[in-house]
């Protein structure tokens, strides 16, 4: 038996793997962060449907939920070449990193884990966790530029430590470009002037 789905879902990373495969990162409202390996994924024919950015129509199929799954996907919108005439939105998509196994009550972080934590379970450890910024725990808040930047700092240290540091490579410059374009922001706001 195999665990399988298909959603909507914008990509957000593609790494070559072996001769012309590749392993891609989606993101889906209804599954979270989810990777699989997608067979001529780093071919020329389908370049174009798994660059960052793109809104595609994702299925995943494996034999155990953390196992790297089988990814196919049918494009639904070109995002990522519409991005390119927008600095802001760009910046987001090189930047992007999820939150998954979102529930009720989430307000802190486990910077070892990675794993939100409600109120309650958080209380006797919060010297040692992180806030979770609200427009990350409700899809309705917008945030403010402040909020984002918290939510800069939060993400870079898993993108530092897991993703970049793990291959020992440096954060992407697109993150600091998104940074100083919040920073920015906040300053021209009327309350910071």
């Amino acid at each position: 038996m195999s665990i399988e789905w298909e959603a909507p879902a914008v990509v957000l990373d593609l790494r070559p793997h072996g001769e012309g495969g590749a392993v891609v990162t989606v993101l889906t409202e209804a599954h979270g962060r989810h990777a699989g390996l997608v067979k001529g994924g780093a071919s020329r024919a389908q370049a174009g449907l798994w660059l960052p950015g793109n809104l595609i129509e994702a299925r995943w199929v494996a034999r155990l939920s953390d196992q790297l799954g089988s990814l196919s996907g049918e494009l639904v919108h070109p995002a990522a070449a519409l991005a390119m005439d927008e600095p802001l939105a760009l910046a987001l998509l090189s930047s992007a990193c999820a939150v998954t196994g979102v529930s009720e009550g989430l307000t802190h972080v486990s910077p070892r884990t990675g794993r939100a934590v409600s109120a309650g379970a958080a209380a006797p450890y919060l010297d040692k966790l992180s806030p979770l910024p609200g427009f990350l725990r409700d899809a309705e808040s917008l945030g403010d530029a402040a909020a984002w930047a918290a939510g800069l700092r939060l993400t870079g240290h898993f993108l530092e430590r897991d993703a970049f540091g793990a291959r020992h490579r440096p954060v992407p410059e697109a993150r600091f470009r998104l940074a100083e374009r919040i920073a920015g922001l906040n300053a021209a706001l009327p309350d910071n002037a």
